[in-house]
């Protein structure tokens, strides 16, 4: 998968040298899936107290081959997020999850969010847009 960042800390994302906190600075919106395009967004927006300081963040997935949520996904308030890594095809132990030295580039990246729920997924491409 080609990104335009990395992951850094268990919660963390790194792109062009800005460290982004997904789990203490964003709250988890939620997800936008065009199949006709094969395109994912997952968003993800600061908390009120930081909106003038930090900008909203979307990741933005191009030609999924691979797109897996928890089971009741969505039928819940689901808020923020608890960890992300990435999982290698055929490993479902959602328990453990790799960091980015661990990964190889078939990994699928996964967002490990509140109440066990989660978002797994693996494209071509992907990138992260500020707003």
């Amino acid at each position: 998968m080609k990104k335009d960042f990395v992951v850094g800390q268990s919660n963390e994302i790194i792109k062009d040298g800005n460290l982004y906190d997904l789990h203490n600075l964003y709250e988890f919106l939620g997800i936008y899936v065009n199949t006709k395009d094969s395109i994912l967004k997952i968003f993800f927006h600061p908390y009120n107290n930081l909106q003038e300081r930090t900008r909203s963040i979307t990741f933005i997935f191009q030609s999924l081959d691979y797109l897996e949520l928890s089971t009741g996904f969505g039928t819940r308030k689901i808020d923020t997020l608890e960890e992300l890594g990435y999982k290698e095809p055929g490993d479902y132990d959602i328990n453990w999850i790799l960091n980015e030295n661990q990964s190889s580039p078939d990994a699928h990246l996964f967002f490990r969010l509140s109440k066990d729920d989660y978002i797994r997924v693996h494209s071509k491409k992907v990138y992260l847009l500020e707003k």
